[in-house]
């Protein structure tokens, strides 16, 4: 349920889904469809962030993000990846829509008409021309979805801001896990109060995860 493969977008062609399973007598058969890779991120940077539901987000200054310039020639600029309703508070780079009805929603409306939003297999097939899908599509929540994706696109440097866990999401915990393991050259950076945050025990040995303060994050990604 939790693993994927370590894949990155430069080598990445598409992939088969599902489209269809039908039952006969005792064999399940099932209709597949080629996938292609329709995305092609062409502003790659050296860090990104993911913007999860939050408090730590939606508690911050997301004009900050929008200004960054990221140095000479934008190469530090924060590519964002958003998770769900972040499309309201900032155009994100790419957003991860999972949920039915958060992606009934926002296939409604027009954001995606002119915006790269990620969903599952489900979503893609529902909602015809809206959604991108997911590589490997994992049966995640949105959070470890976009960080997988940032780790995926190439980005060395990971900022997790509304990304905070408790214990009532062991799931979510498990997912996010299995990114941080899946790609251990990234480094990821848990933004929260680093004398409070919560992190769940089986995050406690991963080398490439560490805790910053949201003064740390402004400092760090140069976004004051």
């Amino acid at each position: 349920m939790f693993k994927i493969e370590q894949k990155f977008r430069a080598t990445y062609t598409g992939e088969e889904v599902t489209t269809q399973m039908t039952v006969q007598g005792t064999q399940q058969q099932y209709e597949r469809e080629w996938v292609p890779n329709n995305v092609f991120n062409n502003h790659l940077t050296t860090q990104a962030v993911v913007l999860g539901g939050g408090e730590m987000r939606k508690n911050f200054d997301m004009n900050l993000i929008k200004n960054h310039r990221g140095g000479l020639m934008g190469a530090s600029k924060l590519q964002t990846y958003g998770c769900n309703d972040a499309y309201k508070d900032i155009d994100c780079d790419f957003l991860v829509v999972v949920g039915r009805e958060n992606a009934a929603e926002i296939a409604r409306g027009s954001y995606c008409n002119n915006h790269i939003v990620y969903s599952n297999a489900g979503n893609v097939l529902d909602y015809p021309g809206k959604f991108y899908l997911i590589p490997q599509d994992p049966s995640w929540n949105s959070g470890a979805i976009a960080a997988y994706l940032a780790a995926f696109d190439g980005h060395n440097k990971i900022y997790l801001l509304g990304c905070e866990m408790d214990a009532d999401h062991p799931f979510w915990a498990h997912a996010m896990k299995a990114v941080f393991d899946t790609y251990p050259d990234v480094d990821f950076a848990l933004v929260g109060q680093t004398d409070a945050a919560y992190i769940p025990t089986e995050w406690k040995n991963s080398l490439n995860l560490r805790v910053i303060s949201v003064r740390d994050f402004v400092l760090e990604a140069d976004i004051g």
